[in-house]
């Protein structure tokens, strides 16, 4: 079955329904020739093509995601964690991403903070539109975040995010984790620690995504500290899509 077949399948009831109601109130409009009736059956058509139209993109959008894994494709991530004296930390994210939806209004993100005050988020590019933290340790917690301007299928488009946290308590974890579930051309982190000016080692490690509960990460590389710019900078070009990948540092 060919594409246009399978979208008259799926959109023929509706539309037919919505020609025939259009069908009679501009047969109506023509018998009274009245004015009112006209603007009505003006007004009839147009939220008829509206919704039309709005039929159309779920239809595309349900083909063109059927055969690619969700509404886009992660070309590159950079994280970066920054804080000056341990009290404030500083997270932004920066992705760029290809739609593979017919518009991309919507781009939902998971994040695991685990200090015990709430990230205030924004972004320079997105309205950040909803923020939900999740009591389970387990789980990701979720924001959301609404294009200015949309993109359409196949356009690439920066996702930005960032936020400013209090963790005065020290009570958040020392790590950065990236979930690659699919392929990806680069991921980067970037550790800023402008309070230290020696450091040791950071570990960088990974785990399966599926893997069994309670299995642990594997160290596959370490990172030294830069005194000079004071940070740690862990980059992979092309890394094996199905795992977490983890940098951890001392505080």
């Amino acid at each position: 079955m060919n594409l246009f077949s399978k979208f008259w399948l799926v959109a023929n009831r509706p539309l037919v329904s919505l020609g025939t109601i259009c069908s009679i109130v501009s047969v109506v409009a023509l018998c009274v020739r009245e004015p009112l009736a006209i603007w009505i059956a003006l007004g009839a058509l147009i939220i008829g093509l509206v919704l039309i139209l709005w039929a159309i993109i779920r239809v595309l959008n349900s083909y063109l995601e059927k055969d690619i894994n969700g509404n886009h494709r992660c070309i590159s991530t950079y994280v970066t964690y920054r804080t000056e004296d341990k009290d404030h930390i500083f997270i932004s994210v920066n992705r760029l991403i290809q739609v593979k939806c017919a518009i991309m209004q919507i781009f939902d993100t998971g994040i695991k903070w685990t200090g015990d005050h709430d990230p205030v988020w924004d972004s320079d590019l997105q309205d950040v539109i909803g923020f939900k933290r999740q009591d389970d340790q387990g789980e990701y917690d979720t924001l959301k975040l609404a294009f200015k301007n949309p993109p359409l299928y196949n356009q690439t488009a920066v996702v930005q995010y960032k936020a400013e946290i209090n963790d005065v308590n020290h009570v958040s974890s020392t790590y950065l984790e990236l979930r690659v579930e699919y392929p990806i051309d680069c991921i980067q982190m970037n550790v800023e620690l402008g309070y230290k000016d020696q450091a040791a080692n950071a570990i960088v490690e990974r785990k399966l995504i599926h893997s069994a509960t309670g299995s642990g990460y594997t160290p596959i590389d370490t990172v030294p500290f830069d005194p000079i710019h004071k940070r740690y900078m862990y980059q992979v070009f092309r890394p094996e899509p199905g795992y977490f990948y983890k940098i951890s540092w001392e505080r």
